[in-house]
């Protein structure tokens, strides 16, 4: 099996996204519930130290689990998916955070899928790489170019690969709030010193 590097499928990026975390409050008012029993004043966002980098590796792991998790019951073969870092760009006008992942997977697997849903998946290539006012796309708008591409030994898997496998989870139902929700227990935000603000 070989290994390919790309970006995590379905993540649209942290930012002003159903990613980002949102579980400050719930952390402040644990935090004040706790300053009352023992008579201390309340304290406010500006108190807690929220570690937002480490927010988003846990994420990105748990995401980058799941996922894998979910393309294996797709092609009933295993498939391991490994985190490398988030990238997120200098200003957030025209883009959004992206996860690189490397992932080991058959792309046989991915070959005959493609070739069993052609016309969905030429639907979803011209979709979302048809060129309009506002955005020009550097790639082509023919899912059978693409299909054509991945079946080639220098197939260029950092970008394709990727839209490649949202397409596939998109098929199958499974899209960004099914992830969401299969990422609850990462999905909180903790105060880094959360021990000093519920004894001082």
């Amino acid at each position: 099996m070989k290994k390919f590097k790309t970006y995590l499928p379905l993540f649209p990026g942290f930012y002003n996204t159903i990613f980002e975390p949102n579980s400050e409050d719930c952390e402040i008012d644990e935090i004040n519930r706790q300053r009352l029993e023992k008579n201390l004043t309340e304290i406010n966002y500006d108190d807690c130290n929220f570690n937002y980098k480490d927010y988003e590796k846990n994420m990105s792991e748990d995401m980058s689990y799941k996922i894998a998790e979910y393309l294996e019951s797709i092609f009933g073969e295993k498939i391991d998916i490994t985190f490398e870092k988030v990238v997120s760009p200098k200003f957030y006008n025209f883009s959004n955070d992206s996860i690189n992942i490397e992932i080991a997977i058959d792309l046989n697997l991915v070959i005959n899928y493609l070739e069993s849903n052609l016309k969905e998946f030429k639907d979803y290539i011209k979709n979302k790489y048809t060129s309009y006012d506002g955005f020009i796309s550097r790639y082509s708008n023919d899912g059978l170019n693409w299909l054509n591409d991945i079946k080639t030994i220098d197939f260029e898997s950092s970008h394709k690969l990727g839209s490649i496998l949202d397409f596939i989870l998109i098929n199958e139902d499974y899209e960004a709030i099914n992830l969401i929700e299969d990422c609850t227990d990462s999905n909180y935000i903790y105060a880094e010193n959360y021990d000093e603000l519920i004894n001082a």
